[in-house]
């Protein structure tokens, strides 16, 4: 979709025969002309910046302030590499509201000893993208920063886990609110793509950028390491995956039980299992026990004190779809990302489709693998 903000990110002039990738947005500049990330004497540096902790491709910052972290691949110590830059790839409310060019995060800089950030003041929700770059402009690896409140913990029923409140992304857990959609993720992929700005409707949120059209799997797009370089690009799908293939079998080491460095969740928390040792079905949910449960005014199903305690409000977040990379289907179904493979080269997702008083739920249905998804994150 098109940026509506008077700064934006554009596409610089490209040969027609090239492709367009991450590479080629234009980073918004200074009124000199200069690129902000290069300017970095401007960033307020504080010797007492907080530490945001382990390592992670997601950090939580809940208030306005000054923070660090590590420029690690994900939860592991793998260096990223030689950072030459850094600078903020896109910010979003994850509404139909226009942001500005830092927002959200006022500053970043690059130092020996980590990436450091400050958020606006004062402090505003939402969620942005923060990359490093090598001395020729390419992005070494991205980190999503989520400006919310602490996400509260939700016990499920039967010892199957503790869950979070809300979608990963998502800046509320309130029914009906437009904030509790959260972002939507290709199954192995670490960075976000935008959800919904209406609980009703598939128009997707306004952000900083213009972002790239979606570009189908090939040999060359369809890898680990494009999309680690092009973070905002959508890879459409190549035999159900946007991960390309030659064999019949997929690679389903990308996000695992136990956590890898492309797993998007903040430290502490991962993507959840599914199948009979997975949390929803262990808690108990049935086809049955919903099959009048769906609520069509606020677009979603609450799990009650009877698998979730506190309850847990799940919005219909549709889904990015793996053939176009088009938004589809918001407020009237979900289907939740797991780590558990499939029987059909596809990912168990907890699954719910609302239709007028009736819900489909499925405790293991099944997605394909280049869909954009929510993630809801599972404690460690």
């Amino acid at each position: 979709m098109t940026s509506c903000t008077e700064i934006i990110y554009i596409y610089e002039d490209t040969p027609s025969n090239e492709e367009v990738t991450d590479d080629n947005i234009q980073k918004p500049s200074d009124e000199t002309g200069n690129d902000k990330e290069e300017d970095n004497d401007k960033v307020e540096e504080d010797p007492y910046a907080k530490n945001l902790g382990a390592s992670a491709n997601c950090y939580i910052v809940s208030e306005s302030g000054y923070y660090r972290f590590l420029s690690v691949k994900g939860n592991s110590s793998e260096s990223v590499g030689s950072v030459a830059s850094v600078d903020v790839l896109w910010e979003s409310y994850g509404t139909d509201e226009c942001p500005s060019v830092g927002d959200l995060i006022k500053s970043v800089k690059y130092k020996p000893d980590g990436i450091y950030f400050q958020t606006a003041t004062p402090f505003k929700e939402g969620n942005a993208v923060i990359a490093a770059r090598d001395s020729n402009g390419k992005i070494l690896w991205s980190w999503h920063i989520w400006l919310t409140d602490q996400p509260i913990e939700c016990i499920y029923a039967n010892n199957a886990g503790i869950m979070m409140d809300r979608n990963l992304g998502a800046t509320s857990a309130e029914e009906g609110d437009v904030c509790a959609l959260g972002l939507l993720y290709q199954w192995g992929r670490k960075d976000p793509f935008l959800g919904s700005s209406s609980i009703s409707k598939s128009i997707e949120a306004n952000s900083t950028i213009t972002w790239p059209l979606p570009i189908e799997s090939t040999k060359t797009v369809g890898t680990i390491e494009y999309s680690i370089l092009n973070p905002t690009t959508f890879i459409t799908k190549y035999q159900n995956d946007w991960l390309y293939r030659t064999s019949y079998s997929i690679d389903k080491t990308r996000w695992k039980s136990a956590k890898t460095k492309y797993d998007p969740c903040p430290a502490g928390w991962r993507v959840p299992d599914n199948s009979e040792n997975g949390v929803w079905v262990k808690s108990g949910l049935t086809d049955s026990d919903f099959y009048y449960g769906g609520d069509t005014v606020d677009r979603g199903i609450t799990l009650s004190n009877k698998y979730s305690v506190p309850e847990s409000w799940y919005p219909a977040t549709g889904a990015k779809m793996g053939d176009s990379g088009s938004l589809s289907g918001v407020g009237n179904w979900s289907d939740s990302w797991s780590v558990t493979p499939g029987i059909y080269n596809d990912m168990f997702v907890f699954s719910f489709n609302i239709v007028v008083n009736y819900l489909y739920i499925q405790s293991s249905g099944y997605g394909t693998l280049a869909c954009g998804n929510p993630v809801r994150c599972q404690k460690d």
